[in-house]
């Protein structure tokens, strides 16, 4: 097995909540399919030929009319774990919380924070649970791995492994600081990203490439100070872009809702549309965020840094496990799969007063903050809305006019 790179700041174990479960569509293969309907159920559970259904090219695990996986138990126990063994489960559902992306003669582990107990950082440390990583490793990861190449910097920069490596090690320096706001080491890592696009070089590699990174981290980190002495809003466009890219973070479709027609496709295209333009209420898209006037989500209190822990947290396991570009995110090269990734910030904090709203509070909590930040990261890397080419059209016109780092100072104030 090739060796792994596990997040050293995470912990996991499963609590049984049940989110998974009732929260994500359980993809299958045929080959998954036929190897589940070779099973013979209990009277209890269902027929597993009726329980499996055609989704695209593929199959899904059938859901009931609550929305959760029908194999789910009262008890929150899976029917085919508690029938089978874990062994008989789908492979989706074996492998979350965690994600596994090649990087050269290794495996960078992540994991998905729209897990509570992983937002939560509950359990045995990740760095303990090397033995089953590579049993699941064993099941996921090509034969071929080790021949992926790495990630591009930019569109046309194509560096070695090692390389590659050295600049991730170098956008993680960024974030190891925990007296240090996670808006302003967002924003230093935004500075850091845009010296390295605008400084139009065929490689860096090699020794000199230490000495290089160092010295534009230097700049950037200098560059952020003197910025975080003035509050810069973001601008009109930019807001609007923005409320359209968070529309599409706190909308949760269900399977119903795909397979709905076109009529109530084009109602949630309505909504998006309203919900991008300044004024007026947001739609009430889950019980936790209802319907409540958007001016009023700009003017809530912030969350007073409480949140900070987390936030650090996610952005550490994203960046060590490789989850923001390459095949972790879309196939983006390092530059732009960043700045995907730094939206993540705004677009929580933006959620998370809308929650607090909601609740009838006059400021964010942290329980406010894990749920946003569940919420976004649900979708983060997976729904194709988020890495097509209009979503990617939107990052470039928000970053060309530097709304990003706007936005993450202005909701982290």
């Amino acid at each position: 097995m090739p060796r792994l790179q596990v997040p050293p700041v995470q912990n996991f174990s499963c609590h049984s909540c049940s989110h998974c479960c009732r929260h994500h569509v359980i993809e299958l293969s045929a080959a998954e399919k036929k190897r589940l309907e070779t099973l013979r159920p209990a009277r209890a559970m269902p027929e597993l030929q009726e329980a499996i259904v055609p989704y695209g090219d593929a199959f899904r695990l059938a859901h009931g009319e609550n929305g959760a996986c029908v194999f789910l138990r009262q008890d929150h126990r899976c029917a085919i774990h508690a029938e089978f063994g874990e062994q008989a489960k789908p492979l989706a559902c074996r492998i979350f919380p965690y994600a596994l992306h090649p990087v050269g003669n290794g495996l960078a582990v992540s994991l998905r924070f729209s897990c509570p107990s992983v937002a939560g950082n509950l359990g045995l440390p990740v760095s303990a649970q090397t033995r089953e990583l590579s049993d699941l490793a064993r099941l996921v990861v090509p034969d071929d791995a080790a021949k992926i190449p790495a990630p591009a910097i930019l569109a046309d920069v194509h560096p070695a492994w090692p390389d590659f490596e050295r600049f991730v090690r170098h956008l993680v320096r960024f974030f190891r600081d925990e007296k240090q706001a996670i808006g302003l080491q967002v924003v230093t890592a935004l500075r850091w990203i845009d010296l390295i696009e605008k400084a139009q070089f065929d490689q860096i590699n090699g020794s000199d490439a230490e000495e290089i990174l160092s010295g534009l981290a230097k700049a950037a980190e200098n560059k952020a100070q003197e910025e975080a002495n003035t509050l810069a809003e973001p601008t009109r466009l930019g807001r609007t872009q923005f409320r359209t890219l968070v529309y599409q973070y706190a909308r949760k479709d269900t399977v119903a809702d795909l397979n709905a027609g076109l009529l109530p496709r084009l109602k949630l295209l309505w909504e998006a549309i309203r919900f991008s333009r300044s004024g007026g209420v947001a739609p009430p898209l889950a019980p936790e965020l209802g319907s409540v006037p958007k001016r009023a989500i700009e003017e809530i209190a912030g969350s007073e840094r409480i949140g900070d822990e987390l936030l650090r947290r996610y952005f550490r396991v994203k960046l060590e496990g490789l989850h923001f570009c390459g095949r972790g995110y879309y196939d983006l090269p390092f530059v732009e799969g960043f700045r995907h990734l730094a939206l993540v910030l705004p677009a929580t904090l933006f959620m998370a007063r809308w929650a607090a709203l909601t609740r009838g509070e006059k400021r964010v909590t942290l329980r406010d903050i894990a749920f946003a930040l569940g919420r976004a990261d649900h979708h983060h890397g997976y729904s194709p809305a988020l890495g097509n080419t209009n979503a990617r059209r939107r990052v470039r016109l928000l970053a060309s006019r530097d709304d990003i780092a706007r936005l993450c100072s202005w909701y982290s104030r």
